[in-house]
């Protein structure tokens, strides 16, 4: 399973995909990360592939951000390196740097289509409180526009002020969706993470059975 975590710089990604990674693990999937944010300076997780390798050999410089990022997309559409590394886990996760309109109005959208089985939009929950239904709309945008499907991450939740949660069975806080279609999560609580992974397994039984109705 491919997911890609995309959004703009500063939205917590990074933390975002280690700390799912460590609860795919947990849940008893092998999970690796692909950093393919190539202006990133620092990540807490191992990488099984790193852009920033190739991105150094071809010198390429945060000045022409969205034109260096588009022409990475387009190199690792081909990268056999990246494929090995995508297929050595139950899980892989790509740490990617571009928001919805970046993949939507550039080329890299063919590499979220081609290289993902499903994404997630990442957004900090604290920039702009209460308009999240923005986000949401994209991801929708996406999904019809890549034929792939997309969700709204709301990271930071637990930032937010009176961010409202919900009370299991159990007793165990857990964020309240604030609009449809929508998770609110934590990079650092783990909030979130639970119908984060739900929706990664939903979307796996989905494309498998695609797949065999495609063989029919």
């Amino acid at each position: 399973m491919r997911i890609a975590l995309i959004g703009e710089g500063g939205t917590g990604k990074s933390t975002l995909a280690y700390s799912f990674s460590n609860y795919v693990v947990k849940k008893g999937l092998s999970c690796s990360i692909a950093n393919l944010d190539v202006f990133c300076r620092h990540i807490k997780y191992a990488p099984s592939f790193d852009c920033r390798k190739a991105a150094k050999r071809r010198g390429i410089k945060p000045c022409d951000a969205d034109k260096a990022l588009e022409e990475t997309y387009r190199q690792l559409l081909q990268d056999e390196a990246l494929s090995q590394a995508q297929k050595a886990s139950a899980v892989n996760i790509m740490d990617c740097r571009g928001g919805a309109g970046f993949f939507l109005l550039t080329s890299a959208g063919d590499f979220l289509r081609k290289r993902s089985d499903a994404a997630f939009l990442v957004c900090d929950a604290t920039r702009g409180e209460g308009d999240y239904a923005t986000e949401t709309a994209l991801a929708g945008v996406m999904q019809t526009h890549l034929k792939l499907p997309v969700i709204t991450v709301l990271n930071k939740w637990d930032c937010v002020n009176n961010a409202p949660r919900q009370q299991t069975l159990f007793n165990e806080a857990r964020p309240a969706a604030p609009v449809a279609g929508a998770i609110a999560a934590s990079a650092v609580e783990g909030l979130g993470f639970r119908e984060m992974f739900c929706a990664m397994l939903a979307n796996k039984n989905r494309a498998e059975e695609q797949a065999v109705q495609a063989r029919l």
